[in-house]
C-alpha cells in the first residue's frame, strides 16, 4: 500500500488553468466528441466481440508491454489491453489536452 501511495503522490495534477474549453465548432466538426459515437461502438456487439476476441488471442503480443492507444476515445481497447497482461497502457486522445 505504501508503493502505491508513493506512485500517486509522484503524479503531477494536471494544471486547470490553462485548459481550453471545446467550443461549439470543435463539437460540430469533432465526430468523437459526440456521445452518440460511443454509444453505437457499445451497442455493436460483432465489431466489440471481434476486437475482445483478437486481443484475447493475440495478448502474447501485449503482455508485459507499454502499449501506446493513440485516439483512445473513452478507453474501451486500452482496458482490454491492460486486461490482456500489458505492464502499463497510455491512452491518448487526438484532440484532447496534453
Amino acid at each position: 500500500m505504501e508503493d502505491y501511495t508513493k506512485n500517486l503522490a509522484s503524479y503531477k495534477k494536471q494544471d486547470l488553468k490553462n485548459t481550453v474549453e471545446p467550443t461549439s465548432g470543435v463539437y460540430y466538426y469533432d465526430p468523437q466528441s459526440h456521445l452518440s459515437t460511443h454509444e453505437r461502438l457499445f451497442n455493436d456487439h460483432i465489431t466489440m466481440s471481434t476486437f475482445r476476441g483478437w486481443i484475447k488471442d493475440n495478448s502474447h503480443l501485449f503482455k508485459y508491454k507499454i502499449v501506446l492507444d493513440v485516439g483512445c476515445g473513452v478507453g474501451v481497447f486500452s482496458m482490454l489491453l491492460a486486461k490482456a497482461g500489458a505492464a502499463r497502457v497510455i491512452g491518448r486522445l487526438l484532440n484532447g489536452p496534453i
